[in-house]
């Protein structure tokens, strides 16, 4: 147990599944190693690196059936906090973070838990391409949103540009899953507004 995660209201099963995940500073901060960088999670900061993948989960493929790409770590232990009623079996997940340079388990069913703002709308959309090995490139002018896929050009206004949107409009499913906060832009805000 981390005194931050209880004070946030993480469950305890949660709190235990990410506990091999995370060690911790002389002063009690959460360090979350992504590689040779590292996620700071105090309640004064939260520094996010720029490189680097970190995991949490099953390291064994073969029994992974639920793939999370997420912003960060506290992003993803915050997302399985509030929907930990959904997942009733944790052996079976695997949460990433960072860079996308890893190889992906195959044939899984992956979700992405990204910000509800625009940037990570966009970030989405490059994952999921990403995930299905297709190139993409995206832009942002003024309010809108462009779009270059499949040899094709798409202009989408910010307010209205999502993964699913785009795929109604450019034909093409992707076949992942999103996941939004309700009230908030991130999952870490979503779980202080529920617990505070």
């Amino acid at each position: 147990m981390h005194p931050f995660l209880t004070k946030l209201g993480v469950p305890l099963a949660v709190q235990d599944f990410f506990e091999p995940y995370y060690t911790t500073d002389e002063i009690g901060n959460m360090i979350f190693w992504y590689g040779d960088e590292a996620e700071h999670f105090g309640f004064a900061f939260h520094r996010v690196p720029v490189k680097g993948l970190w995991q949490a989960g099953n390291a064994n493929t073969a029994m992974i059936r639920q793939v999370f790409y997420c912003d960060n770590a506290m992003e993803a232990i915050s997302f399985l906090s509030l929907n930990s009623s959904a997942y009733p079996y944790f052996d079976r997940l695997l949460f990433l973070a960072g860079e996308m340079e890893c190889c992906l388990p195959p044939q899984k069913s992956y979700s992405l838990v990204f910000n509800r703002d625009i940037l990570g709308r966009i970030r989405d959309l490059k994952v999921a391409a990403a995930i299905r090995r297709l190139p993409v490139s995206v832009s942002l002018t003024g309010e809108f949103v462009h779009i270059r896929f499949r040899q094709e050009k798409y202009t989408i206004p910010q307010d209205r540009f999502s993964l699913n949107t785009f795929e109604k409009i450019s034909k093409y499913r992707f076949n992942i899953k999103t996941y939004k906060p309700k009230n908030t832009d991130c999952w870490l805000d979503q779980l202080k507004a529920t617990n505070f």
